[in-house]
């Protein structure tokens, strides 16, 4: 028996003139006028579709579990939080959050006019405020020094009481010329033990140990295990994602090979919290020799890197320990079209959401358009 029992595509969003790229969103349950909905975020841009372009916060609602996503009423772009607000031209990259007293949060990245960025969260006492009502905002980093931070949508752990925000921190030097960043990524931890209200940086920090490499650990994320450890996994230029392991957040283990093979090009894995069961989506390496391939459609074999940029098939596998995973199923597979930065969130016990970015060469690039699937387990 197969993981994929149906998926239905019930939502795209396209670019246009106007809004050139959709990408990088995430999911949450809330209550809007005694109604049961599903709130999806993501970052609306207007000024291009490269990540620093002008950009904002926007959103869809669902009142039916997932199956039609629609802008709220009276709405016409769906415009949750302006990046105008912050002083700067681009915020992106939302995490949405229940947090232990109620209160919903909405996480996502400042892109300051120095090129350094910020993170920041938004914390709504009723859920009906996310569309504007009062607020109380939060600085998560930088704690100590400013730097250019990259974390993903999607991205909260939590382990115990502490909530854990994982960021792959890039060197940056301004020149005469502007910003130049380094593409080698050392990751962070950064973690609350007060429910969200108060954040530090944990001491440990995670360095990919390859000279060679051009990405270092980029674009990190954590899972809880089912011994009370975490797993961090980020990925690389090196035909792999790589993994650490963490007793408490605090300290990890020198970052090695998993058994993901991988572009450089991001992963999801999440716990059902219905089941306790692990789930993986990611893009599988391609060529010879990658067993995580076998069974797919060939065509995935000679895929376009132009226009793809090595970013499909998009596979998803289970595992009931984080460790031995099932074999992979396709759920996206254009040779044509990129699948990347997905965000999986669970309507109840076997029903799943998943967004990932979906575009193509035609549309500009793979970040430019998002899908919205709903995938019964």
């Amino acid at each position: 028996m197969g993981i994929i029992k149906q998926i239905d595509f019930v939502k795209y969003l396209p670019p246009s003139e106007k809004n050139p790229r959709n990408s990088e969103g995430d999911f949450l349950h809330v209550e809007l006028g005694g109604k049961q909905a599903v709130l999806f975020a993501y970052t609306r841009f207007t000024g291009g579709s490269g990540d620093a372009a002008a950009a904002d916060l926007a959103c869809l609602l669902s009142f039916d579990g997932g199956r039609t996503f629609a802008l709220p009423e009276g709405s016409e772009d769906g415009v949750l939080i302006r990046a105008d607000e912050f002083g700067t031209d681009n915020i992106m990259s939302v995490s949405l959050w229940r947090f232990e007293n109620g209160d919903a949060g909405i996480f996502f990245l400042v892109k300051e006019p120095d090129a350094s960025i910020s993170g920041w969260f938004r914390r709504f006492a009723r859920d009906e405020d996310i569309f504007g009502g009062d607020y109380r905002q939060i600085k998560v980093f930088p704690v100590r020094f400013p730097g250019y931070y990259v974390v993903n949508n999607c991205r909260i752990a939590k382990l115990g009481k502490k909530l854990l925000i994982p960021a792959a921190n890039h060197r940056y030097h301004m020149f005469d010329y502007g910003p130049d960043i380094d593409s080698r990524g050392v990751d962070f931890v950064f973690v609350s033990e007060d429910d969200g209200f108060t954040w530090t940086e944990a001491p440990g920090c995670m360095v990919l140990p390859d000279s060679y490499s051009r990405t270092g650990l980029q674009e990190p994320g954590l899972i809880d295990l089912p011994n009370g450890s975490l797993y961090a996994y980020a990925r690389t230029d090196l035909g792999a994602q790589y993994e650490s392991f963490s007793a408490d957040g605090n300290y990890w283990t020198v970052p090695q090979r998993s058994c993901f093979t991988s572009p450089a090009s991001p992963m999801k894995i999440a716990k059902n919290p219905f089941t306790g069961k692990y789930y993986a989506i990611w893009n599988p390496y391609g060529g010879t020799g990658a067993p995580q391939l076998a069974g797919i459609d060939p065509k995935n074999t000679d895929r376009d890197p132009n226009s793809s940029w090595n970013r499909t098939p998009l596979v998803i596998a289970e595992s009931t320990d984080c460790r031995n995973w099932s074999a992979p199923e396709i759920m996206d597979d254009d040779p044509a079209r990129g699948y990347c930065y997905p965000a999986i969130f669970f309507e109840d016990e076997d029903t799943m959401l998943v967004s990932y970015c979906s575009g193509c060469s035609a549309e500009d690039c793979v970040l430019c358009r998002t899908t919205i699937a709903r995938v019964k387990l």
